[in-house]
């Protein structure tokens, strides 16, 4: 993941890099909520399948264990309808997103 962020002085692909990331973080807040709305509504395998999109966009961005409870949630129908495991997956994210912040500050400049 490292890979993904580190440019040296190569501030154009920075700043591209963080524009993508700023509109990236801009959909997960929604992307959470729809799954959420899918799982109150009853409608488990569109939830499940938001969830897989989700897992794919944050594990991109180096939030694995966010990324691993999204895909058990995707796997398991019993543990996607906890609504403890969606509020696990936002406190994951949410920390892998300050992690970033701290190793990589141009991040924060974008968003």
């Amino acid at each position: 993941m490292d890979a993904i962020f580190e440019h040296g002085d190569d501030i154009s692909t920075a700043q591209e890099v963080a524009e993508m990331f700023a509109a990236m973080w801009r959909d997960v807040p929604s992307a959470l909520d729809r799954i959420e709305l899918a799982r109150n509504g009853g409608d488990i395998k569109a939830g499940q399948s938001r969830g897989h999109r989700l897992r794919g966009v944050i594990a991109n961005y180096g939030m694995l264990s966010a990324a691993n409870l999204l895909g058990r949630m995707e796997n398991e129908t019993d543990f996607f309808c906890r609504g403890s495991n969606l509020a696990a997956v936002r406190a994951l994210i949410s920390v892998g997103h300050e992690e970033l912040f701290r190793r990589y500050p141009y991040l924060a400049a974008a968003s």
